[in-house]
């Protein structure tokens, strides 16, 4: 267990002046308890097998010699393969079984196949809860953005990718900061988002900054990777891991070769994943892994149950795992807590991008992770020449974390401007003047 660190307080916060915004349109969406929510899809395992020569005749062959009751084959690779000469990369595929078929019992028998992972197509959900009451981006202030700014505002070629509905590519607060991104969900490269969970993350994260209109970005000027790998589920966005773990890859540039995604020149520095998975899945976690051992830096969502249970990926250990706080530096009531949540950022009343270029506020642990995933893009730009891992960025988050009001979990409340001042740099920043945003 990691060393608790303590933690200084600071009491003083530079004056944020407050966007004044137009055109904002507002919605309330249900929060759904997670307990009623299905942990898997009804009648379907999914199947990742290891680099080999066989075509996918030959493996679908292969697996019906355990489960015979298969209907239907659908691979994410979407071409068919031949056998060949060479290896194929890893691959996966979704099996449709036949009706009152044990879909745990079914995984099981075909991982006891040499070179095969099987587990139920686990489903996963936005941790977003949206509550339009309270003014907007105090989240900024209370955490020391607008201070750390002064010090740091990003660099373009840090690049934040954003897993999650997709992002409103055309927003006037995030369409210059965009990188082509893909869209896993209808498999082309339009990450269009259709619910807005994307783009409120995506605007928390890295919107622009000091142009006259809309929001500040935690990280104003770092670079955004959009990624679409869950869906409008109405009103509630679900993802599978299979395909998390393929934005995941992704993001990465697809380092162990993985057939049928596509390349990505843009390779991401940080990864916010604003999502949920109770199921510890060992797919999804293999894409975690992938993208830690690339180098990226991964933050996450803790959950809104009230819980101490883990949820994935938060709860993996290369993830830095992000609790919801609230303006009074108190852990909201709907956060999940315990010693595997690493700190919290403000999570209550967000202000932040929306579709059809509007703004709106968004609660839970969901806008808490890209308040996070924007400062490891400060720091990755603060450090220079410096290779910051994600272990010594983890560190730095907890060593200059406010405590909250009442624990319950590893770290503190994010300080940007401590983050940032904590931070290796070997050339001292330019100062910047003291930023106005919104106006």
């Amino acid at each position: 267990m990691r060393k608790y660190l303590e933690k200084a307080f600071f009491t003083t916060l530079m004056p944020l002046i407050v966007a004044v915004f137009v055109g904002i349109h507002i919605t309330q969406t249900e929060h759904v308890s997670a307990d009623i929510l299905p942990q898997y899809v009804q009648g379907e395992v999914i199947v990742e097998i290891s680099p080999n020569r066989k075509g996918d005749a030959a493996v679908v062959e292969l697996l019906r010699t355990k489960a015979s009751n298969i209907r239907a084959v659908k691979s994410f690779h979407r071409e068919d393969l031949p056998d060949r000469e060479s290896a194929y990369g890893p691959r996966m595929y979704t099996l449709k079984l036949g009706e009152n078929e044990d879909v745990a019992s079914v995984a099981e028998k075909l991982s006891q196949i040499p070179g095969v992972v099987s587990e139920p197509n686990y489903i996963g959900y936005a941790t977003e809860v949206n509550d339009p009451y309270l003014p907007a981006q105090w989240g900024i202030e209370y955490s020391r953005f607008d201070e750390a700014y002064n010090i740091e505002m990003g660099e373009n070629d840090i690049t934040i990718a954003v897993i999650d509905s997709g992002v409103e590519l055309t927003h006037p607060d995030l369409q210059n900061k965009l990188l082509p991104g893909y869209n896993f969900v209808d498999w082309n490269d339009d990450p269009s988002d259709d619910n807005g969970h994307g783009t409120k993350m995506a605007g928390i994260a890295a919107a622009t900054t000091n142009n006259e209109i809309g929001i500040a970005g935690s990280c104003p000027e770092c670079s955004l990777l959009p990624i679409r790998a869950g869906y409008d589920n109405g009103g509630l966005v679900t993802f599978s891991a299979g395909k998390v773990k393929w934005a995941l890859a992704f993001a990465v540039g697809n380092p162990t070769g993985i057939e049928g995604i596509p390349h990505n020149p843009y390779l991401a520095d940080v990864i916010s994943m604003s999502l949920r998975f109770t199921n510890e899945s060992t797919i999804l976690h293999e894409g975690v892994e992938i993208a830690s051992q690339a180098g990226a830096v991964l933050v996450a969502s803790a959950g809104n149950s009230g819980s101490s249970s883990p949820v994935y990926p938060a709860g993996f250990p290369e993830v830095i795992s992000v609790a919801a706080s609230d303006d009074e530096g108190t852990l909201a009531g709907f956060s999940n807590y315990g010693d595997w949540v690493d700190v919290a950022a403000p999570g209550v009343n967000i202000m932040t991008t929306d579709l059809a270029g509007g703004y709106e506020y968004s609660t839970g642990t969901s806008p808490a992770a890209p308040f996070v995933a924007g400062l490891a893009g400060l720091m990755l730009s603060r450090s220079d020449q410096y290779d910051l891992s994600s272990e010594v960025i983890r560190e730095i988050l907890l060593s200059s974390s406010v405590p909250l009001a009442e624990g319950g979990i590893w770290g503190g409340n994010i300080d940007a401007k401590s983050s940032l001042l904590a931070t290796p740099c070997a050339i001292k920043k330019k100062t910047l003047p003291y930023v106005q945003y919104g106006m």
